[in-house]
């Protein structure tokens, strides 16, 4: 599967008249979140004519995509993507706190993570492995389910808790599911 990067300039097309001016200062400050978020994140040509299709249900067209990745709320990119960290392989209070921005959690949760974190094998999963990686054929792919299946496995934390908590912690490895 390819990656598809887009020259915001190029990508926003007629959105120049809805915006006016504020409309370059959006584009630069998105990029700058961007770049947080995803470093060496490049930024290439837009294809008019390229429809994406995600997880073979949803299918838009590059100009939507780019649409929704520049309305891409702000506060969630520099709260939760490229908010604080409590160190490598610890789950303390930074974490908790940006979770919260985009997911309810309860106190008892909270607190699960906070204190159970440490016991997660970590070491299977290095901090730069790419999800691309993963291959079922080889061992990162069942270490990583290994670590994922740790956070499922705690009561009150499924899928969605788990792979934004991994997202945080190896973000060019576990996706938010």
């Amino acid at each position: 599967m390819g990656v598809i990067v887009l020259e915001p300039e190029e990508a926003l097309g007629g959105i120049d008249e809805q915006f006016g001016g504020a409309r370059e200062a959006r584009i630069e400050h998105r990029r700058d979140l961007l770049k947080c978020a995803r470093p060496g994140i490049g930024l290439g040509r837009y294809y008019r004519s390229v429809q994406l299709s995600l997880a073979g249900k949803l299918s838009l067209s590059v100009q939507d995509a780019a649409d929704l990745l520049l309305n891409y709320p702000a506060l969630t990119l520099s709260k939760f993507d490229c908010g604080p960290s409590s160190g490598l392989d610890i789950v303390g209070p930074a974490e908790i706190g940006r979770l919260i921005v985009i997911e309810t959690l309860s106190q008892r949760v909270a607190h699960l993570l906070l204190t159970t974190a440490s016991q997660a094998p970590w070491h299977l999963v290095p901090l730069d492995a790419r999800l691309e990686d993963a291959d079922p054929e080889e061992q990162l792919y069942w270490d990583a389910a290994a670590l994922f299946k740790f956070f499922t496995d705690l009561p009150g934390v499924g899928f969605t808790i788990a792979s934004k908590m991994l997202h945080i912690k190896r973000p060019s490895f576990f996706p938010i599911l």
